[in-house]
C-alpha cells in the first residue's frame, strides 16, 4: 500500500505539526509525528491547529492579535468515511477484565442508541465506541461498572453534543497550545501556555479539545498522550468559571479516557491552587496520579531526559521564550 500522499505538503497533515517541524515541508520534517489510516481532503492555508510561539515576535504577535479567525477544516469528517483510528491498543489485566469491558461496550452502545435514535448507527459516536475505547473506559474507571457505565455514555453523548468539533476539528485559535513534537516513546506531546491566554476558559475549550483530538489520532503505541503546561504567567480569573472547568473535566475524564501518560504542570503557583480544587473533584484517581507539578528547573531537566531531543530544544525554547 503507497502511503506516500501523507507526507505530501498539500495534504491535512502538514498543519498539525509544529511550523519549525515543518522545514521544507520534507517527508523527514514530518516523520516524527506520524499518523495512521489518514484521508487526505484539500490543501491546508495556515497551521491546522495553533501558531507556534518561538520567539519573542511570536509571543508579542499572539498577545496583541485582535482578530480571531476560524481554523480551516481540511480534512474529510469521520461522518464520511474519514475515520483515522491509531495503530495502538490497550491491554487489560485478565481475560475476565476484558469480558467485563466488551459487556460494557454492549450496553453503551445499546443505551446510546435508545437515548439518541437520531444519531444513527452508523454515526461517528458508534465508530468511536470500539473494543479499545472500552477497555480504556474500564481501566480507567478501575473495573467500577456503575462508573464505567456512567463515562461511557456520557463520552459518547458528548462526543454527540460536540459532534461538529470532533469530526471536522475545526475551532478558533485563542491561545499558544500545540502539538509540538514527540516523547522518547513516540507519543505526541501536547504545550500550553498559559501567558498566552488572553480569552475566558469557555472560550478556548474547543481548541484544547479539538488539539487533544488531534493528537489522539496521532498517537502510536500505547495510544497515550504527554501534556507540558507551563503556568507562568496564569491569569487565574480567566479560568474561574465553574461550569467550564466542570465541562472541559467532564471531556477529559470519559471522553479522553486513560489516554494521558502524564500531566506535567510547570510552575504552579500559589493561585493556581484555586483552580486545581476546583478541578480535581472531576477527575478519577486514575487521573489525577498522572499530575506531577514541578519547578521550571526540573521540568529543564525532565525535558531532556524524555523528550525527543528536537522536541526537547522546542519545549525549553518556548520556556525562555515565556519568561
Amino acid at each position: 500500500m503507497d502511503l506516500s500522499w501523507i507526507w505530501s505538503a498539500s495534504d491535512w497533515t502538514s498543519g498539525l505539526l509544529c511550523c519549525t517541524s515543518q522545514a521544507h515541508h520534507s517527508r523527514k520534517a514530518a516523520v516524527g509525528l506520524p499518523l495512521s489510516h489518514v484521508e487526505p481532503y484539500g490543501k491546508c492555508k495556515e497551521d491546522q491547529f495553533f501558531d507556534c510561539v518561538e520567539t519573542n515576535e511570536d509571543l508579542c504577535r499572539l498577545r496583541s492579535d485582535s482578530s480571531i479567525t476560524s481554523t480551516p477544516s481540511t480534512r474529510l469528517p469521520e461522518s464520511e468515511g474519514g475515520l483515522s483510528p491509531s495503530f495502538s491498543s490497550y491491554s487489560l489485566s485478565s481475560l475476565d477484565e476484558e469480558v467485563k469491558a466488551m459487556d460494557l461496550l454492549e450496553r453503551t452502545r445499546k443505551s446510546f442508541m435508545e437515548r439518541n435514535p437520531s444519531a444513527g448507527a452508523d454515526g461517528p459516536e458508534m465508530a468511536w465506541a470500539n473494543d479499545d475505547t472500552a477497555r480504556r473506559i474500564w481501566g480507567a474507571c478501575e473495573g467500577n461498572q456503575r462508573r464505567a457505565d456512567k463515562a461511557f455514555l456520557q463520552a459518547m453523548e458528548i462526543r454527540l453534543r460536540d459532534r461538529r468539533l470532533y469530526t471536522t476539528l475545526q475551532f478558533e485559535k485563542r491561545c499558544d497550545m500545540r502539538i509540538i513534537g514527540n516523547d522518547k516513546e513516540n507519543r505526541p506531546v501536547l504545550y500550553f501556555c498559559a501567558l498566552s491566554q488572553k480569552d475566558w476558559l469557555s472560550s478556548i475549550k474547543d481548541q484544547f479539545l479539538g488539539t487533544f483530538e488531534a493528537a489522539r489520532r496521532m498517537s502510536s503505541t500505547d495510544g497515550r498522550i504527554v501534556c507540558i503546561v507551563d503556568m507562568h504567567g496564569l491569569q487565574p480569573r480567566l479560568n474561574a468559571d465553574y461550569t467550564a472547568v466542570k465541562d472541559l473535566a467532564d471531556s477529559m475524564g470519559c471522553v479522553f479516557a486513560e489516554r494521558m501518560a502524564r500531566i506535567i504542570i510547570v510552575d504552579f503557583s500559589t493561585a493556581a491552587q484555586t483552580i486545581w480544587w476546583m478541578l480535581k473533584p472531576f477527575l478519577s484517581e486514575v487521573t489525577q496520579r498522572k499530575f506531577s507539578f514541578i519547578s521550571a528547573r526540573k521540568a529543564k531537566d525532565l525535558v531532556l531526559n524524555e523528550l525527543e531531543e528536537a522536541t526537547a530544544k522546542k519545549v525549553l525554547k518556548s520556556f525562555e521564550v515565556n519568561r
